[in-house]
């Protein structure tokens, strides 16, 4: 049911409220989880808020929540949603850093993240990285 919140204030574009309500929760102990945290990512990607997506990211890393591709899936399509191809890439490379399998659906917002500002030269490469030569 709190997932579902989080997700229904994002796709409303209300991500301030969903970050709040996931604050809220926090402090009253509701453990953060996977489904939780990507639900709170995911509703800063709606709007293009990828600095709030980024610290979300980090703060649920420092709480023990463990990153995965979800979780580094929507923090992407935030990155490549706000203009930030450059944060696009190094969380691509982050997960490989951190054996976090790169999902085609993670690549694919990354290539997303370099075509939307015009970096062919780095699609390009991501591609190549995929096997796509």
């Amino acid at each position: 049911a709190v997932r579902r919140l989080l997700e229904q204030l994002g796709q409303a574009g209300e991500w301030l409220t969903a970050l709040a309500a996931l604050q809220c929760l926090r402090r009253r102990g509701l453990e953060m989880n996977v489904y939780l945290v990507s639900a709170s990512i995911g509703a800063c990607t709606s709007s293009g808020a990828w600095h709030q997506a980024l610290q979300l990211l980090r703060d649920m890393s420092d709480s023990g929540v463990e990153r995965n591709s979800v979780m580094y899936g929507a923090a992407i399509t935030a990155c490549g949603k706000g203009g930030a191809w450059g944060w696009a890439v190094q969380l691509l490379c982050e997960m490989a850093a951190g054996r976090v399998e790169k999902t085609t659906c993670v690549c694919n917002s990354a290539l997303s993240a370099c075509g939307k500002d015009a970096e062919w030269n780095w699609a390009l490469q991501l591609f190549r990285e995929m096997g796509f030569d």
